[in-house]
């Protein structure tokens, strides 16, 4: 499971939120978030990527981020990384 993945990865608390925007077998594109915004006011939204290698595990290729380009995502195309940061 990719949500349980990120979750366990980054250690986040129940105030984090994942949304599943895109998934293939092989692929996964979600949102992470601070849903507490009364108390929380560095909330951010931050993309993430996660790639299913040979070995059937999740990993995360490039660090989340506000927005994607092309100098932090290096192996997606302009077209993935557009479709990614108009989530």
């Amino acid at each position: 499971n990719p949500i349980e993945f990120i979750k366990a990865a980054y250690n986040l608390s129940d105030d984090y939120k994942i949304l599943q925007k895109e998934k293939t077998d092989d692929f996964f594109c979600g949102i992470i978030y601070i849903s507490n915004y009364e108390e929380d006011f560095d909330y951010a939204h931050y993309r993430i990527v996660l790639k299913k290698g040979a070995d059937n595990n999740w990993s995360i290729p490039f660090a989340p981020q506000p927005l994607f380009t092309a100098n932090n995502t290096k192996d997606l195309s302009a077209e993935q990384i557009n479709t990614i940061n108009s989530y």
